[in-house]
């Protein structure tokens, strides 16, 4: 009897031992969630200034939706024309993560971006090209990288053409080496998928 009840005591201090866990665990996700969501609305102004400055478009960054493992999820993210680009975007729904791995192996900062509910309508510039990257010095070029997911199908208008594609695969980009490389499935949406 004695045996028995020395193990009911071990499960019940076992039992209260992993509640105490999963309670400081949910405190502590919820504590860094409205942390990053008060960081998140701080710095917002200067993020979107800073993404500007990198590809020469003007960027409404979506509300902060919440965290995710490793990163966070924001709301519907707009790219409006620039100066020199005509070009413009919507994404529905995004979610950025740090990917300390690749960030290890490349010896920089990785960030993975998984897009849901894009569209992209490109339209010619003055120079007759579809996307121009502001002039900057060769220093100056950010050191990280990105590899993008696009999750579900992008539309992609590219005009005057009229030729409508949705488009879904992994890009992934280098802006210290100014590449981009990827794999992407392309099909006609006028045909249907």
């Amino acid at each position: 009897m004695g045996v028995k009840n020395r193990r009911t005591s071990q499960f019940r201090r076992l039992g209260l031992k992993g509640s105490l866990i999963i309670v400081a665990g949910g405190f502590l996700w919820i504590s860094t969630d409205f942390l990053v969501a008060k960081l998140f609305q701080r710095f917002h102004p200067q993020i979107q200034q800073r993404l500007f400055d990198v590809i020469g478009n003007p960027i409404e960054i979506g509300t902060y939706k919440g965290l995710v493992p490793f990163g966070l999820s924001i709301g519907q993210t707009k790219i409006s024309q620039g100066n020199s680009n005509k070009t413009t975007g919507k994404i529905s729904f995004l979610t950025v993560r740090f990917a300390p791995v690749s960030s290890l192996l490349n010896r920089r900062p990785v960030a993975i971006i998984q897009v849901k509910g894009a569209k992209v309508d490109f339209r010619l510039n003055q120079d007759g090209e579809y996307w121009t990257f502001p002039q900057r010095e060769v220093n100056s070029n950010p050191k990280f990288d990105f590899k993008i997911k696009i999750i579900n199908k992008a539309k992609i208008s590219i005009q005057p053409s009229n030729l409508s594609l949705n488009a879904k695969g992994n890009l992934s980009i280098k802006l210290k080496e100014k590449s981009l490389s990827g794999k992407l499935k392309l099909d006609n949406s006028s045909q249907g998928s």
